[in-house]
């Protein structure tokens, strides 16, 4: 585990009770010209920002993030990026109104009342942090003036009774998170991710390919009217290589890996080199793969395909349970929890239990890319027991209060992006019955011949990138598997998708492996016109599943390319 040193003191009504060791929130706001600015610039605006005639902010919350930037991408050998920067971004919430009543949870014709965000000085100057903050502040009044009065409007208009409460009363809280800095050296990295790339000089096969690295220490500092101030720690670091390629008949594939972890230093170059060189070894085999047709049976998801499975059918699903009110009503603007409003109803198979827990910060030694303690609204993050026996007991909460859910279980996160709604940490399913991944096997092809299958299928991952969420629930899954009754041999296959996939699936859950694989990845949020990412991990077994509809792809074949490759041509062509 990293060495946090974590301060969280919990305020109650009266005066705050601090533990002795515990260094006071004045003398932080004293030491660090930007917590200054931000604590002076909310006084200031909590007692003196009024427009005649018009409520004035209840509520007001402040986000500082700073980042350096560093990306290193190379392409067939050759650097194509190597930079780094420092950036500062800044942004602010104002409510107008009250706890019951105020501007948010609503979208009008406008858009949603998301924060005023830009970028801000990336120096220590107090005076510049108090001009940007003072000018985000006013922006962020008038807009939600503008937003309260549209949405008392549109409650009026359509004579809707507002019964649940906008936003939730928390206790105010203190967190001041200590790390190791890191620091990038991105041209020192430069090299590494260069001869990576020149992995592809192997492989004919790949049209196009790129290695990259993004590695950006992150700090933010926080503070909100209630009282609740924090600083946390959130470094990011991602590893990514792709590659597009072009079956005989012109179908064109692509697919990519990524490596998320907390830092940089938690991938050695060995490793990136054994995933590239896989990776890599893989386009081939694209290339060869056979094309499937319909099929309706056993499937298998393994390993990151059965955690990008939870990720869209569980962890989206029971994510923003409080959808907003949306004044254009036949317009898709926001993807609420499909589940969110079945609980205490059996959603999954039995033998699944589902927890989530952000303060996981590694399993096995593998790091948690979603690991956090206090989320993007100051609520610290608590372990919620999502499914019980395939029953739904909670959802995953932020500081918009549902009927049956009215306080925040500390997962409210939008980065500095949009208002906070709860979103997934660190999911960890688990299962009551376990068998090794060969049994798994093996008890898939029994269905299929109890079914008169030839094969089942086996996949490994599916493609997420920019899919069309009003298609399938699932993206198209590029490494898939026919494994054959008769002798269990395997063949790869392509160009099939989902057909008619429904949340019945989490129900069909037949068994699960012992093994488990660690999934990290960017959880999207809710808005399609605001789309946000957070850091996001699936703990999670390899699972079967007794009857998935599957249909060929629709798509026009593409032209082969009509020169070959000019690398691959110069080694085959005799010099003249």
């Amino acid at each position: 585990m990293r060495a946090l040193a974590l301060f969280a003191v919990l305020f109650g009504l009266g005066a705050p009770v601090r533990a002795a060791a515990v260094e006071a929130s004045t003398d932080v706001f004293k030491g660090d010209p930007v917590f200054r600015a931000m604590k002076d610039e909310m006084d200031r605006t909590l007692k003196k920002l009024e427009l005649a005639g018009f409520p004035k902010p209840y509520f007001v919350s402040y986000a500082v993030r700073d980042e350096e930037h560093n990306s290193v991408a190379a392409d067939f050998g050759g650097l194509v990026e190597v930079s780094s920067s420092p950036v500062r971004q800044a942004a602010v919430i104002l409510r107008v109104g009250d706890y019951a009543l105020d501007d948010a949870n609503f979208i009008g014709y406008r858009g949603d009342c998301r924060p005023v965000r830009e970028e801000v000085p990336v120096e220590d100057d107090y005076d510049a942090m108090r001009f940007q903050l003072w000018s985000m502040t006013d922006q962020a009044y008038k807009q939600a003036l503008e937003c309260f009065a549209a949405k008392k409007a549109y409650l009026e208009t359509k004579n809707i009774v507002h019964e649940e409460d906008d936003f939730s009363r928390e206790k105010p809280v203190e967190s001041f998170e200590n790390a190791p800095e890191i620091k990038v050296d991105a041209a020192a990295w430069a090299g590494t991710v260069r001869r990576l790339s020149a992995s592809f000089r192997s492989h004919p096969e790949a049209q196009s390919s790129e290695v990259s690295l993004e590695a950006v220490p992150r700090k933010m500092r926080y503070v909100n009217s209630e009282g609740t101030a924090y600083a946390r720690p959130e470094p990011l670091a991602e590893f990514s290589v792709s590659a597009k390629a072009q079956a005989a008949d012109g179908m064109e594939i692509s697919d990519e890996r990524t490596l998320l972890a907390p830092d940089a230093r938690d991938f050695s170059p060995e490793r990136l080199s054994a995933e590239v060189d896989a990776f890599a070894g893989e386009v081939k085999s694209w290339v060869q793969a056979s094309t499937a047709g319909a099929y309706v049976g056993p499937v298998i998801f393994e390993d990151q395909a059965a955690g990008e499975f939870f990720h869209h059918l569980l962890a989206e699903q029971v994510s923003a349970p409080r959808a907003p009110l949306q004044e254009d009503e036949e317009r898709k603007i926001f993807d609420g929890g499909g589940l969110a409003g079945r609980l205490g109803l059996r959603v999954a198979s039995p033998i699944l239990s589902v927890t989530d827990d952000p303060s996981m910060e590694s399993f096995e030694g593998t790091p948690l890319f979603g690991h956090y303690t206090i989320d993007d609204e100051g609520v610290p993050a608590s372990k919620v027991a999502l499914v019980q026996k395939g029953m739904l007991r909670d959802v995953l909460m932020s500081r918009a209060p549902t009927a049956k859910r009215p306080h925040s279980n500390g997962h409210g996160r939008g980065g500095l992006w949009a208002i906070p709604s709860g979103q997934v940490g660190v999911m960890v399913v688990r299962s009551d019955e376990t068998v090794s991944k060969k049994k798994l096997v093996s008890r898939m092809l029994s269905l299929c011949r109890e079914q008169g299958l030839e094969y089942g299928l086996r996949i490994k991952h599916l493609y997420s990138p920019a899919y069309d969420r009003d298609k399938s629930l699932l993206p198209l899954p590029v490494e898939v598997y026919k494994v054959y009754v008769k002798d269990g041999h395997e063949e790869r296959v392509r160009g099939i998708q989902f057909e008619d996939l429904g949340l019945r699936a989490l129900k069909d859950v037949l068994a699960a492996s012992k093994e488990t694989y660690v999934y990290n990845f960017y959880a999207r949020g809710p808005y399609r016109d605001n789309v946000f990412y957070v850091p996001a991990s699936i703990v999670t077994p390899s699972i079967l599943v007794q009857e998935i509809e599957f249909k060929p792809v629709e798509e026009k074949a593409l032209h082969l390319p009509y020169l070959p490759h000019p690398y691959f041509e110069s080694k085959t062509t005799p010099a003249k």
